[in-house]
């Protein structure tokens, strides 16, 4: 009996339970997903009055690993595969796909988030939102003093 046909007959006695376990793998997977999912939900609905208010200023949002910035709302994600910004817009109450190719926008999921860019980003990026303003203003302080020294340095 050659090798694979005995691998075969080998692996036919036990793929019932294999494929019994496959499943409810899948199906944890499945239901740690959605209690991500649900987490994002939760955390962006309870930042909506901040996340309005530095709206209303127009005040960028800058995601986590990322360069791109946006005033919709906080940057979730940039998949980079599909060159598409994820980003929670505040206007809708929901996340959005932005294809930089062509600008298009689509209502996403927060499970399709979570599958192209990972939670970590996004719930970083949603509570970064807390400290926003008080991290620009240290960067404005840093770079007030970084103009006054140039200007007493040169100007004299």
């Amino acid at each position: 009996m050659n090798q694979i046909k005995k691998a075969v007959e080998e692996k036919m006695t036990t793929i019932d339970d294999d494929l019994k376990k496959f499943d409810e793998v899948l199906a944890r997977e499945k239901e740690a997903a959605e209690r991500q999912a649900s987490s994002l939900h939760e955390t962006s609905n309870e930042l909506i009055p901040l996340l309005k208010k530095i709206r209303e200023r127009r005040i960028f949002f800058q995601g986590v690993e990322t360069k791109y910035r946006s005033t919709r709302g906080p940057v979730l994600g940039h998949d980079i595969d599909d060159n598409a910004l994820f980003i929670y817009d505040i206007d809708r109450e929901s996340p959005i796909r932005l294809d930089l190719y062509d600008d298009e926008e689509k209502l996403t999921s927060w499970i399709n988030i979570i599958k192209r860019t990972g939670y970590v980003n996004a719930i970083i990026s949603l509570k970064n939102t807390l400290t926003l303003i008080d991290n620009i203003m240290i960067k404005a302080e840093e770079n007030i003093s970084e103009l006054n020294s140039d200007l007493n340095k040169y100007d004299k």
